[in-house]
């Protein structure tokens, strides 16, 4: 057991539990169950089972941090670990409740959509967010038959990091358009009359972008896209209460997925396990969430890796950033690109390699440890990953609210009834 982590893991759930509380003693017409703050804490109250396990258990941490430095350094990398972790949760809350990301998100809004949109011609929404989502599908099965054709990816799918190499920002830019105009098409169509031929239209249009988000085995996509369905339904159709029957079944659906695609990738499956072997694969689905899925979720693993990583090696200064020149193009024709994903990096980092940024991606390791915005400290320490948490919460405080001030300004008002006004004043949860 390490007393550091316990404490810090402790901290982050007592606040995480008296935020989700505090919502709960709103009443009913106050409560804003999907806001930013309490969006982020969901997904900080699922990492909490893996955060609390490697607390108890923390031996994998000791094995990493011997690797890279010595047994001596395990106190110091531990207790700065968890200092940092305490502190990256409280700015990020404080960036998903700050005024700067509610007046940028007002005025972005007031500036770009006002003018172009409004009640009248909702239609436009559609057909705009059917181009974005019909453009970004095109890039997707583009890359698909580059790289072989969809069987031949999940043929291969344990190796699917390999197949897709030099191909990450295509992808980016691919899912980045789906989701987007999926958005739209998902808010137009929900603020429509409605009809068989709107839910049908709904219906497919879900279906068609979790299949194409998923062609690759990447799980974030299709989750994400789950997720917009359902903030969707919240604020334009009907408020959900994320503990009632329908988001606990979106929940278990999502970790279903995950566990699916995780055992698709396992090159210890076979097609044919499926109907022969279904005990292996009740078996792996186990390994998959207990093993990889839950601890990934608590992500001291990643976090431990820099910081012993970093308390010998000086930080990268900005130069892991500049394989974002060289991201377009491909590998077929830059043979010596660096990788696009910084997780490669923190995984050869865990094995004790000295660890360069904008090396040839052959160079480094097959499969990553994502880092979030841990990538501020890769270059820039503490102080980066503070501003990088920041600016990126504010991000998303700043969007949310456009998206929701450009949707009641083109229905004229809000699609709730009993939807609390959105303001700084009004934020649902968080540290003020």
């Amino acid at each position: 057991m390490n007393y550091f982590l316990l404490t810090a893991t402790t901290t982050i759930a007592a606040t995480s539990l008296t935020l989700v509380i505090r919502e709960f003693c709103k009443s009913k017409s106050q409560r804003d169950w999907w806001n930013p703050s309490l969006f982020f804490i969901y997904f900080t109250l699922l990492s909490l089972p893996g955060k609390f396990l490697q607390s108890l258990d923390p031996q994998p941490l000791h094995n990493i941090i011997i690797t890279i430095q010595s047994s001596s350094a395990i106190p110091v990398t531990l207790g700065w670990t968890a200092t940092l972790a305490v502190i990256n949760f409280a700015v990020a809350l404080l960036g998903l409740n700050s005024s700067i990301g509610y007046s940028a998100g007002r005025y972005f809004s007031n500036k770009f959509f006002v003018s172009r949109l409004n009640k009248k011609n909702i239609n436009k929404e559609l057909n705009f967010g059917l181009l974005l989502t019909t453009a970004g599908f095109f890039v997707i099965a583009s890359m698909v038959v580059y790289v072989g054709g969809l069987s031949f990816i999940w043929q291969n799918i344990s190796q699917r990091t390999s197949i897709t190499s030099g191909l990450s920002y295509w992808m980016h830019a691919g899912t980045f358009l789906i989701l987007l105009g999926f958005t739209f098409s998902v808010h137009s169509l929900l603020i429509k009359k409605q009809s068989i031929l709107n839910f049908g239209t709904l219906a497919f249009l879900t279906i068609v972008v979790a299949l194409s988000q998923g062609a690759f085995g990447g799980r974030a996509p299709v989750i994400s896209a789950l997720i917009i369905l359902l903030l969707a339904i919240n604020y334009w159709q009907k408020r959900l209460n994320p503990f009632t029957l329908k988001p606990i079944l979106v929940a278990i659906t999502s970790i279903l997925i995950l566990a699916v695609i995780g055992i698709s990738r396992s090159p210890s499956i076979q097609p044919s396990d499926y109907i022969e072997r279904p005990g292996h694969i009740t078996n792996t689905a186990i390994e998959a969430l207990t093993e990889r899925i839950i601890p990934r979720l608590g992500n001291y693993r990643t976090e431990v890796t820099l910081v012993s990583y970093f308390n010998n090696s000086p930080v990268w200064l900005g130069k892991g950033y500049l394989n974002l020149v060289t991201a377009p193009i491909p590998s077929g024709i830059y043979p010596d690109k660096p990788p696009v994903d910084e997780g490669v990096y923190i995984r050869d980092m865990a094995q004790g390699k000295n660890v360069v940024p904008n090396m040839p991606a052959q160079h480094y390791s097959a499969t990553s440890w994502p880092p979030g915005n841990w990538k501020g400290f890769m270059e820039f320490h503490a102080v980066g990953l503070i501003l990088l948490t920041f600016i990126s919460s504010v991000l998303v405080r700043s969007i949310h609210t456009a998206f929701l001030s450009w949707f009641q300004l083109i229905t004229a008002a809000p699609p709730v009834s009993s939807a609390p006004e959105y303001s700084p004043q009004n934020t649902s949860a968080g540290v003020r």
